[in-house]
């Protein structure tokens, strides 16, 4: 089917029961220069295309709800430049970003669709973070349920595009809030109190603390840290009166003698998502930090996405990676970078080395005579000669099994933070990786960085 056809059939398809859309929105649906919906059909898998509209009905139904959503055919947001998480994509595609270009990777994964993955497209709700109130009202708050005194000023180091704002003095001499008015409005309490300064307990030193002269140090306190259930209830009971929406079970707790800490992820309409709240204390019983945020997630819409099969292609464009939550991650161990199955193919094939009888040196034996040796000759580069080319990088094919649908955080251009569906998608092999799913048009990508065999300052 070319595309003057599908346009046609667009157009002439017959309206479902319980839906309209003007004459204009329709027209604007596939007479646009975007044309997201044609695009979208042009471009997916003949099994995506199948499930997603069967029909010309089907296609009917696809081509009135898109336009509704997009009134003037604009993009929803531009998305920021630069991976939303860069331990991602640096894990999986061993890349290395410097300003706009792109280290060509030792590996290069070649990620294929296991035949288990749905080509079903669907659609999901897009969310926005709004700050809620006012960042004074907000710092003061939270200073107030933490027992911090103080005056609500601009921190030192505030810019327009990244303000912050503190209570308490920035120098770590005493407990202080920080708060950050964009994006999920994050802040962060931090109380030095928490690890005071160690007594020298070495001997020679005379009660000297300089760590330039000091070789031993007291243990810091530890067991007074509070229990597990101790510190959830705490830790609940903070997060709620600072606006955190969620119950025991979205906690998690760790715990020993040195410390205590308990991370609460947030949830949006019951999904999980990377978004967490914070509490930690030190082993002597104080509470050394604690982190939140500020924003509400609000429904932005409805929108069309690909089906997983499609969605593996976007794995090798960091363009389309998301953050999603660390329960959200399965991990997947790598034959190709596991520490045991390396040291077991060394221990394979290098055989132990048995020991000598050889007698051991004679300590009293003369010195070796001082020999000089000839100066090493300095390897010039001869700029007529061509340079001996780069080495090919290795090819894996990766087959991709899975794929869980979930809410990534993407950023775009102005700070502002979304959910955005998408997948988390996985194999036998590498680091999962999470995609969105939203069909093109949606959200405005940046340019794509170009790779380069080196990059040049």
């Amino acid at each position: 089917m070319n595309n003057d056809e599908l346009d046609a059939r667009l157009r002439s398809a017959s309206h479902p029961a319980n839906s309209y859309a003007a004459p204009d929105v329709l027209n604007r649906a596939t007479q646009s220069r975007r044309r997201p919906i044609r695009d979208w059909m042009s471009t997916s898998s003949p099994a995506t295309r199948r499930n997603a509209i069967g029909t010309v009905a089907g296609a009917a139904a696809l081509a009135i709800a898109v336009p509704m959503l997009f009134p003037s055919q604009q993009a929803l947001f531009s998305l920021a430049e630069g991976a939303p998480s860069a331990s991602a994509a640096d894990n999986a595609e061993g890349l290395s970003t410097s300003d706009s270009k792109m280290m060509m990777p030792f590996i290069t994964y070649h990620y294929i669709a296991g035949d288990n993955l749905s080509a079903a497209a669907g659609s999901g709700t897009v969310y926005r973070f709004e700050l809620v109130g006012d960042v004074q009202s907000r710092a003061r708050a939270i200073a107030d349920e933490l027992g911090l005194d103080g005056t609500v000023t601009k921190s030192s180091y505030f810019d327009k595009n990244y303000p912050s704002w503190v209570v308490g003095p920035e120098d770590g001499s005493a407990p202080n809030l920080t708060v950050y008015w964009s994006g999920t409005g994050s802040w962060w309490y931090n109380n030095p109190a928490a690890y005071p300064a160690q007594e020298c307990i070495d001997p020679a030193q005379s009660g000297s603390d300089s760590p330039e002269t000091c070789t031993e140090y007291a243990a810091p306190p530890s067991g007074k840290n509070p229990s597990q259930p101790e510190a959830e209830d705490t830790a609940l009971a903070i997060f709620s009166a600072l606006g955190f929406d969620g119950s025991a079970d979205s906690l998690t707790t760790y715990r020993d003698e040195w410390g205590t800490t308990v991370t609460a992820a947030q949830s949006v309409e019951g999904q999980r998502v990377a978004v967490d709240w914070s509490i930690s204390w030190s082993g002597n019983g104080e509470i050394a930090y604690m982190s939140g945020h500020s924003a509400r997630a609000v429904a932005a819409g409805n929108f069309p996405t690909v089906s997983a099969v499609d969605a593996v292609a976007r794995m090798s464009d960091w363009r389309w990676y998301g953050s999603a939550p660390m329960d959200g991650m399965p991990w997947m161990s790598s034959r190709s970078y596991g520490v045991e199955g390396d040291a077991a193919a060394a221990t394979e094939s290098e055989p132990a080395v048995e020991p000598t009888s050889e007698p051991s040196v004679d300590p009293t034996a003369e010195p070796a005579p001082d020999v000089t040796s000839e100066p090493i000759p300095t390897e010039t580069f001869d700029p007529g000669l061509t340079p001996e080319p780069l080495p090919t990088p290795t090819v894996m094919d990766l087959i991709i099994n899975k794929a869980k649908p979930q809410l990534l955080i993407v950023w775009d251009k102005s700070g502002g933070v979304w959910l955005v569906p998408g997948f988390v998608m996985s194999g036998s092999e590498g680091w999962p990786m999470a995609v969105i799913s939203l069909i093109e048009g949606i959200i405005e990508l940046p340019e794509p960085m170009p790779i380069e065999p080196a990059i040049i300052d």
